[in-house]
């Protein structure tokens, strides 16, 4: 008897480590996974539906190079475990900005230096000798949503019956040779160091209307 109740608790204990953690504030609702990566909707404290989403990775570090496509199946995963838990009505969504991610910077890099609006506004800035913090958002918001960057984030939003529908940048910086060296880019620094790369980025989207 005492052989099959250890082995009972060594079980439960197994399991536990695999399964998904619950943890529930006030304002939040939190999904995290055995590899500490977890996912916190949010909602106004008067408030019964979860309007927000960010999804962190807790081990993550300044060194270490991730793709967005990856861990999308992370946040899926966390947001199934979750979802029968609490009311979702999403508004907005983070996952992390631009150099946080080699396949969202590439994505990045590509759309700005192909977009003619950009390379207008490039030679305007100059031309005008603009500081590095007098910078359009709304035109960077703009190119953005026009070029998909976050096309992996849409895609798992389209399962859950939403799309994004534009962008809430803060905090914008430029391309510099540290990330080129991070993620072994074959760019250099003179090529890309007008690319904008925002350090904040909210995530706004919409349920996508049913068909009639």
């Amino acid at each position: 008897m005492r052989k099959f109740y250890a082995l009972f608790i060594f079980i439960i204990l197994s399991l536990s480590l695999y399964a998904a953690q619950f943890i529930r504030g006030q304002v939040d609702f939190s999904i995290k996974d055995e590899n500490n990566k977890n996912l916190r909707f949010s909602k106004e404290l008067q408030m019964d539906i979860f309007t927000n989403f960010n999804y962190q990775d807790l081990n993550y570090g300044s060194e270490k190079v991730r793709e967005l496509k990856e861990e999308i199946k992370v946040i899926e995963f966390l947001w199934n475990e979750g979802k029968d838990s609490i009311n979702i009505d999403l508004k907005s969504v983070s996952v992390g900005y631009p150099s946080q991610y080699k396949d969202i910077l590439l994505k990045q890099i590509e759309v700005f230096s192909n977009d003619p609006k950009w390379q207008k506004y490039t030679v305007y800035r100059k031309n005008n000798n603009k500081p590095s913090w007098d910078i359009d958002h709304e035109l960077i918001e703009t190119i953005m949503m026009e070029g998909n960057v976050y096309s992996s984030l849409d895609e798992l939003l389209v399962k859950f019956g939403y799309k994004i529908k534009g962008f809430s940048i803060e905090k914008i910086g430029f391309a510099t040779q540290k990330i080129i060296d991070k993620y072994g880019l074959k760019y250099k620094e003179k090529d890309i160091k007008d690319i904008p790369i925002p350090f904040i980025v909210w995530v706004q989207v919409e349920k996508i209307k049913q068909q009639e």
